[in-house]
């Protein structure tokens, strides 16, 4: 009896195609891998952050007249506080920020008080702020919009901007001492500033003056011209010394 015969098992892979290898399968997610590493931050570096501007708000001053924040931003730091004629805290706290402005006015830091009275003691700001001397800009937020568009909730609320309006630091609430806090957070702005524009000073200094350097090109030239007649001179006596020589040699 015969065995049956097996038969050949036929190569699956063609003669042009090569086996995929476990390597090449497993490339892609090396490259993957390696795209995450190189760019992934390294380990004590922080990856640098947008700063979020403030929303833009238009309010009417104590007078009637309205101002928007853009009006407010270009010159330095702006510190803007929300507070209420009613708020305890925040009549502790608006003398240390009228402190920090008279300061820091001449520097280019400004103070700006919203005041979120209702209409009920709306009529009372007035007054309240002239008892006090403040001398800051005060906004009345009469329908409470801008406190809407900050999103805050208890009074009092700072912010601080920098001069292009980009959100530096807030808080709520008042505790004594908070005030040398913001100072340590807008100082360093105002330095930078200030460093900032004298180095702008200096890259646009005029030239020396013209008239100067024409001074001193004409007191060399006049140096110059003075040594040139010395030497002539020198020459022409010892040319006349010569020639008396001359003429006593021939005498003899």
């Amino acid at each position: 009896m015969k065995r049956p015969t097996v038969p050949k098992q036929q190569n699956i892979f063609r003669e042009s195609s090569v086996p995929i290898r476990p390597s090449v399968l497993f490339l892609p997610l090396i490259i993957l891998l390696a795209g995450l590493f190189f760019s992934w931050p390294a380990v004590g570096e922080e990856e640098p952050q947008q700063l979020p501007l403030a929303p833009d708000f238009s309010l009417k001053d104590l007078d009637g007249n309205r101002v928007a924040l853009g009006d407010l931003l270009g010159r330095g730091p702006l510190l803007i506080d929300f507070w209420a004629t009613w708020c305890k805290p925040c009549v502790k706290e608006l003398p240390h920020l009228h402190d920090l402005y008279l300061k820091y006015r001449d520097r280019g830091f400004r103070v700006v008080a919203i005041s979120e009275d209702s209409p009920r003691s709306l009529s009372k700001v007035k007054s309240f702020v002239a008892g006090n001397k403040y001398e800051f800009l005060v906004l009345l937020d009469e329908n409470n919009t801008v406190q809407r568009k900050f999103n805050f909730r208890a009074l009092p609320y700072t912010v601080l901007l920098d001069k292009d309006g980009h959100v530096i630091h807030s808080r709520v609430g008042y505790r004594p001492g908070d005030e040398r806090v913001l100072e340590e957070k807008f100082l360093p702005l105002i330095e930078a500033q200030e460093a900032a524009r004298e180095v702008s000073e200096q890259v646009s200094e005029p030239p020396a003056d013209d008239g100067q350097e024409d001074q001193d090109t004409g007191d060399e030239s006049e140096t110059a011209e003075k040594e040139r007649d010395q030497r002539n001179f020198v020459k022409k006596v010892k040319s006349e010394e010569a020639r008396q020589v001359q003429a006593e040699e021939r005498d003899e």
